[in-house]
């Protein structure tokens, strides 16, 4: 987390509040519970009387619009907020394998058009290599993920 944290601190103040207001979307489509909000007090490091972990018992997300001071450990306790068992960071790649799926088939349509004459090859071998490249980096994010259990990020 002290990498996270340390990019996060690099970050001017208004778009420290851009991604704490973007954080707070990826633990609502994670479907984190009041329930994972004690582990995840314990996860992050903070004490359970400061603002952020007070406002998050309360199950309140108004955590971009706190003092300066308080946004390190708003993005400390949103991070290590995820539903038991269930990494959301993970869930992310598992998304967008379908995707890359898509798009290989999708080239290699547009593939079969151009050789018929009816569309550019270019077109096909842009779209191929993209997707590919998709698919590639959710795998590989996949097995970075495997091979790191320490990560906060890990079910």
């Amino acid at each position: 987390m002290a990498g996270g944290v340390g990019w996060f601190e690099g970050l001017s103040e208004g778009d420290r509040r851009e991604v704490l207001r973007t954080l707070v979307l990826f633990c609502g489509q994670a479907r984190a519970g009041e329930g994972d909000v004690p582990e995840s007090i314990a996860r992050s490091g903070i004490r359970p009387t400061h603002t952020p972990a007070v406002m998050l018992t309360k199950w309140r997300f108004g955590m971009a619009a706190l003092p300066a001071h308080e946004l390190t450990k708003s993005f400390r306790l949103l991070v290590a907020l995820r539903r038991r068992g269930h990494p959301f960071w993970a869930l992310v790649s598992f998304g967008a394998l379908p995707f890359a799926l898509v798009g290989l088939v999708r080239a290699w349509v547009e593939y079969r058009a151009s050789r018929a004459g009816r569309a550019s090859g270019r077109r096909a071998l842009v779209g191929g290599g993209l997707s590919l490249l998709g698919a590639t980096a959710a795998v590989a994010y996949l097995v970075f993920l495997a091979r790191h259990p320490e990560l906060p990020v890990q079910g």
